[in-house]
């Protein structure tokens, strides 16, 4: 995609207020999605086709969401699920002892601060946007995505096969 993506780079088309891209079979890769975006300010529709060679991690990058940041929160997950499940029940020939243990107050759910990479910053500007064809993207990235999409009117998601129908419900409730 070498010299379609180099045509598309700033400061060709710096005005560019749509584009559809339909790559070839190696898929959209994450440094070229990263090169056409950077810089972009006016982008109001992006639809991107056979995009299997963007990772799983490209959107939550973008949204500042490290490897560590997400273990933390399975970590805190699993660790309110173990308490909330504790139960102590009779001894054995013994009086009923009963502990109660506190519940962790639920946090409400966020959008993080906004993202400051030039490729991020462009999806800011987004109001239509249409991604097909990537078959590693997972509910974690839909997650992230959604995020950068905030503004967005109309997306549409197709040919992702790791996603679940909660994660589609997610994105569509905002």
């Amino acid at each position: 995609h070498g010299a379609v993506i180099s045509s598309l780079v700033l400061p060709s088309f710096g005005q560019l207020r749509s584009l559809t891209l339909v790559c070839s079979k190696a898929g959209l890769q994450d440094v070229e999605l990263e090169a056409i975006l950077s810089g972009r300010t006016t982008l109001e529709t992006l639809a991107l086709r056979n995009c299997d060679g963007l990772s799983e991690g490209l959107f939550p990058r973008w949204c500042n969401r490290g490897e560590r940041h997400e273990e933390a929160e399975v970590v805190q997950q699993l660790d309110e699920v173990l308490l909330s499940s504790l139960n102590f029940g009779p001894a054995l020939g013994k009086s009923s002892v009963t502990f109660s243990v506190p519940q962790p107050s639920p946090v409400p759910h966020r959008r993080r601060q906004h993202p400051r990479c030039q490729p991020a910053l462009a999806l800011r500007t987004v109001v239509s946007f249409s991604l097909g064809g990537a078959e590693t993207l997972s509910d974690r990235s839909l997650d992230a995505l959604a995020e950068l999409l905030h503004d967005a009117q109309t997306v549409d998601i197709r040919g992702c096969p790791l996603l679940t129908e909660e994660a589609l419900r997610s994105f569509r409730n905002g």
